[in-house]
């Protein structure tokens, strides 16, 4: 048995020193400009296969080795390649790091489990090791192979309307401001706007949405969405890689890499574990002698928690994509279990409907003043400002662009617009500036009692020339939300006046709001609760909330998917309702007790390794087994997410 560990060493030796002698020349070129730098690679993903295969021929050999003698001189060279890799992370972190780290205690019971000649035991601890790091690796990789294997759907022809003429070209030689005819029954190959036409289009590829959404003129629509029924004609605005679904993609692969992020925390708590698990086995040798403390080895709990912790949380992320929850940081879904307090931007609660009314002066038609205003949607990110451009648009105004160095954003918008100078914003905005208000939209502003309106002015060069009342209406699910409020502190923050933020508040029972609030004041709120050690959670809009979102512990974004890649939330509900608001802290908590549920299995056979190693004879293998099972179930509770996905999409389907 002596001799299998001779191999083992020497095998290691071997291929260190024709590392070395290979790669001598180059170490001395990088001593010169970047010393210190590890040598360790990650295996990729044919290795591991590789590895996997060679680990289940291992227990194969050492299962027929006493019938077949001479199979355990073939599997001493197999587990010798086997051990390269760990034998290498073991060394560097001694050497570089100083520590002891879960590949050390894989090494040390490789050697002393064939010193004694447990070959079956050996087999079946490669064989859980690389089955762990395939699995890892799967969870890595997942979301870009989930991602990319659409791309190959889109259709190669397309038809244009060029010079009021349809003809059919090839999909890659679209370019932006062609106008794209889509059909029921084709994918969207481009990002656009419908110009004409209404359809049905299921965006689920996008956002995760099963159900399909009607779409009309002045609506966005995305690449690699389908058109289920009626016709559309597309402005592309942005094709290939530039389209919503390739910056997407790009995305996931962040996500996927945040995994990693995961994965380095639980190889932390394994590598912090390795000393007591080396401390035990030093006593347990001196006290109960080798056998034993082998025994008590396999209890080392390191690579089960490696693979399982990363694996269930990224189930749930992909079960909240698959109920239209996108997160950015899946650190986020984790940390949403600790929040004590909301805070709410207003627009999280409020949609515009429509458009009431326009009040101009004499001079000026109503057209004018929707102009004037849907300009402002071009260059604001307040939802006030994007729905008078939609309805600007629906409308078939033309409305003109402007250049960047041309305006200037305040609490509203200043645009140099035809040698004069446009302002476009809120009451507070027009009293900043010095305009005075005319009689009808004072008028105008008396009849509106309710919050259940918002008011746009316009001014011409000083002058008030018109104002815009939109009618506002809660989302459906206030009343649910309301009631799962009582959990939390609740605070509302608001940019309007405080008569409309008082009337909004007292209709949702919230007692703890602020008015006439700028963007940059929302962190501030923010910095203040949580200097009373308060656990905050922001929800508003991911690009003009980019401060508050910042300093707060958790972000949710309302915007939807069209700006999700430029969106500073960590979090973004991607149809833009309030009811994924609850489904979100559900599932942050379900995560939570898998991640217990997990934890526990994977811990469970460490004390029957220590117990039934000490007092009831339990053999090494056996233990090992034990482990394997317990690591099996720990993975098949981590999945759970994903059998509830597909039982959720056969329900869809039947």
């Amino acid at each position: 048995m002596l001799l299998s560990v001779g191999v083992l060493a020497g095998t290691y030796a071997g291929f260190r020193l024709y590392e070395f002698i290979k790669k001598k020349p180059t170490a001395i070129k990088q001593t010169t400009h970047t010393p210190n730098l590890p040598v360790e690679t990650k295996p990729t993903q044919s290795q591991l296969k590789r590895y996997y295969s060679l680990s289940i021929t291992s227990v194969g050999l050492a299962l027929i080795s006493p019938v077949l003698p001479a199979a355990n001189l073939l599997n001493i060279g197999i587990i010798s390649y086997l051990s390269i890799p760990i034998f290498k992370r073991a060394e560097q972190l001694l050497i570089q790091k100083r520590k002891v780290g879960n590949d050390a205690l894989l090494v040390l019971f490789t050697v002393a489990a064939l010193a004694i000649g447990e070959f079956v035991a050996v087999g079946l601890t490669f064989l859980f090791y690389y089955f762990g790091s395939r699995l890892i690796d799967n969870v890595n990789n997942y979301s870009h192979k989930n991602a990319t294997k659409i791309l190959d759907q889109l259709p190669d022809t397309v038809w244009v309307l060029r010079q009021n003429v349809e003809m059919e070209i090839k999909t890659n030689q679209l370019k932006t401001g062609d106008i794209a005819i889509i059909d029921a029954g084709h994918m969207i190959p481009v990002d656009g706007t419908i110009s004409q036409g209404v359809a049905l289009i299921n965006q689920q590829a996008v956002t995760g949405e099963t159900q399909a959404i009607e779409k009309c003129v002045g609506d966005s629509v995305f690449a690699y969405t389908t058109v289920t029924q009626g016709k559309i004609y597309i402005k592309v605005e942005a094709v290939g890689k530039k389209t919503l679904f390739a910056e997407v993609t790009e995305l996931l692969q962040k996500n996927a890499q945040h995994q990693s992020q995961l994965q380095l925390r639980a190889d932390e708590w394994a590598d912090k574990s390795a000393l007591i698990f080396l401390g035990l086995y030093g006593v347990t040798f001196v006290t109960f002698g080798a056998y034993q403390g082998l025994v008590v080895l396999t209890g080392k709990f390191g690579d089960r928690l490696r693979a399982v912790a990363p694996l269930s949380t990224f189930n749930y992320l992909e079960i909240a994509y698959h109920h239209s929850i996108l997160i950015k940081d899946g650190g986020a879904l984790e940390n949403l279990r600790h929040v004590d307090t909301l805070v709410f931007d207003v627009m999280s609660f409020i949609e515009f409907t429509r458009v009431k009314r326009i009040v101009t002066k004499p001079e000026y038609e109503e057209e004018d003043i929707l102009r004037y205003a849907a300009l402002a949607g071009r260059k604001m990110t307040h939802p006030a400002a994007h729905f008078i451009l939609t309805e600007a648009q629906k409308a078939g105004i033309d409305i003109p662009d402007v250049d960047d160095k041309h305006y200037q954003l305040k609490r509203g918008l200043i645009i140099q617009y035809q040698d004069s100078e446009l302002l476009i914003g809120n009451i507070h905005f027009m009293n900043q500036q010095g305009i005075d208000l005319n009689i009808e939209v004072e008028r105008l502003i008396y009849e509106c009692k309710t919050p259940h309106y918002a008011i746009v002015f316009v001014a011409l060069n000083q002058d008030l020339i018109g104002a815009i009342e939109l009618e506002v209406e809660f989302y459906p699910q206030r009343l649910q939300l309301t009631q799962y409020f009582q959990k939390y502190q609740v605070v509302l923050v608001s940019e309007e006046n405080q008569t409309f933020t008082q009337r909004f508040c007292a209709e949702l029972n919230i007692e703890d709001y602020h008015h006439d609030t700028l963007p940059e004041h929302k962190a501030t709120i923010v910095r203040q609760l949580q200097s009373q050690g308060l656990e905050v959670c922001y929800v508003g809009d991911g690009l003009r909330d980019k401060f508050a979102m910042e300093a707060a512990s958790v972000s949710v974004s309302m915007r939807g998917a069209a700006s999700m890649i430029h969106d500073n939330a960590q979090i973004i509900l991607l149809d833009n309702s309030l009811s994924q608001f609850t489904r979100l802290f559900d599932i942050s908590k379900q995560l939570a007790g898998n991640l217990r549920s997990s934890l526990a299995l994977t811990v469970a056979p460490t004390f029957i390794s220590i117990f039934g190693g000490l007092f009831f004879g339990l053999t090494v293998t056996a233990a090992v087994v034990i482990k394997t099972l317990s690591f099996l179930l720990a993975v098949a509770n981590a999945s759970l997410p994903l059998y509830q996905i597909q039982h959720e999409e056969k329900q869809t389907d039947d």
